[in-house]
């Protein structure tokens, strides 16, 4: 009741600022601010009292100071913030009430990722990437949340070799807490025979030099998996869209290696498990061209993969993701691959996008998988692009307008500063052409 209270007065003294600001600021946009604090909703209401303290602290610290050109400042400052909160009410931070149990969006988060902490300096892919998008999401009303299940590993061995599984299995087990194996030796020129010891081995099943091995890499991979697999339970139990908020990510991940930060790959795991049930589209829309899936799924015609990322002319990883790759015997020309150059906007994008799904309606699948990266952002650490908020809604707008039963798998993404914002907007836009379109 004391709190109920003082949520109260706190809504009344935030009507009475708004009356304030808009005295002296005349902006007709802080009605906006009016019915968010009149919904009586605990995200909103928060939101409002944050914006308006903070109005509050610049007024009382230079009263009589002002112009109306400082006002108008101290507006612009905030006018991100401001759009942020307020944009599209029906979706981006509607109550749960507010979204019909079947049309939420299955949620499920990997609860062992934080065990896999890479300390090395440099190494972006940190346990803060699962909290900046979680807390974002949490709050939209979106998303009903579930525990993932355990799997049996033969859903992983179903698209990864046995004998890569059970090394990574074991050599992780024997590895000591502290301890990490970086690959430094590529024995390419005898692939048959694989070196004995088993940190020297990492190299016969890995594709780079930077992504490491230490004890807690299998099983936080492992429940990446479960989560993904359970996720796609979730669409063949009826939910239209689900998510598997996962990391390490997987689709640098191949049939017999690992990289690129992944170890097994999800989205393709997901994709198998699918394809029980019906033809499968796999859009990966990471920065980095999602190499695993094409080599896993090259040779076959049930399973359409395709790739927008940048050039691997300069690009990780670099030996593949070129236009040429179309896919081979049952499988060609059901991979597709549309390399960008290095400065990319949202419009241009939007285009690449645009060729992806035409493809995919040509394809007529029964599921669509998207390999969600976000580190085509702007400013992200590993990408070269400007992808914005607005783009990243366009883009699942666009993904959801397609009317399939679509899997999302977390992929990269790297900047916490705008990884929650642009998840939340890729999915307010996903949701919104899957349900309102």
């Amino acid at each position: 009741m004391q709190n109920d209270c003082a949520s109260s007065r706190d809504t009344v003294r935030c009507l009475l600022l708004i009356r304030l600001m808009r005295r002296r600021l005349n902006q007709e946009r802080i009605t906006l601010l009016i019915y968010f604090s009149m919904t009586w909703d605990k995200t909103y209401h928060w939101n409002v009292i944050l914006l308006v303290k903070s109005y509050e602290q610049f007024w009382n610290g230079n009263t009589g100071m002002y112009a109306r050109q400082n006002i108008s400042t101290w507006w612009l400052s905030r006018s991100k913030t401001i759009r942020y909160s307020l944009e599209s009410l029906d979706i981006r931070r509607s109550p749960a009430r507010y979204i019909p149990a079947d049309q939420r969006i299955a949620l499920l988060v990997n609860d062992k990722h934080a065990i896999h902490h890479v300390q090395e300096q440099g190494y972006v892919e940190a346990p803060v990437r699962i909290d900046s998008i979680l807390t974002e999401i949490e709050g939209t009303g979106l998303f009903q949340r579930f525990v993932p299940h355990r799997f049996s590993e033969k859903h992983i061995k179903s698209v990864h070799d046995s004998k890569f599984v059970n090394y990574l299995k074991k050599v992780c087990a024997r590895l000591e807490p502290t301890e990490s194996v970086y690959p430094y030796v590529f024995p390419l020129r005898n692939v048959a025979r694989p070196p004995t010891e088993l940190p020297i081995r990492a190299g016969y099943y890995c594709i780079d030099t930077f992504t490491p091995l230490n004890r807690n890499v299998y099983p936080a991979a492992k429940r990446a998996v479960d989560c993904a697999l359970t996720a796609a339970e979730k669409i063949l139990e009826g939910y239209r869209l689900a998510y598997a908020l996962i990391r390490p990510p997987g689709h640098h991940a191949e049939h017999r290696a690992f990289g690129g930060f992944c170890y097994f790959n999800s989205a393709a795991i997901a994709a198998e498990y699918l394809s029980k049930h019906g033809k499968i589209a796999l859009v990966d829309i990471d920065y980095h061209h999602g190499n695993g899936q094409q080599n896993i799924f090259y040779e076959r015609s049930d399973v359409l993969t395709i790739s927008i990322h940048g050039n691997p002319h300069f690009a990780f990883p670099y030996f593949s993701g070129f236009k040429d790759e179309k896919g081979l015997g049952a499988g060609k020309n059901y991979n597709m691959n549309i390399p960008l150059p290095e400065n990319v906007d949202g419009e241009r994008y939007h285009r690449a996008l645009e060729i992806a799904m035409k493809r995919v309606a040509r394809f007529r699948p029964d599921f669509l998988v998207i390999a969600l990266g976000l580190d085509t952002a702007k400013s992200d650490p590993t990408g070269t692009w400007s992808l914005e908020a607005e783009d990243f809604e366009a883009n699942g707008q666009m993904l959801g307008s397609l009317n399939l039963p679509t899997l999302v798998i977390q992929e990269g993404g790297y900047d916490s500063h705008v990884l929650g914002i642009n998840a939340r907007h890729f999915f307010a836009g996903l949701w919104s052409g899957a349900f309102k379109d």
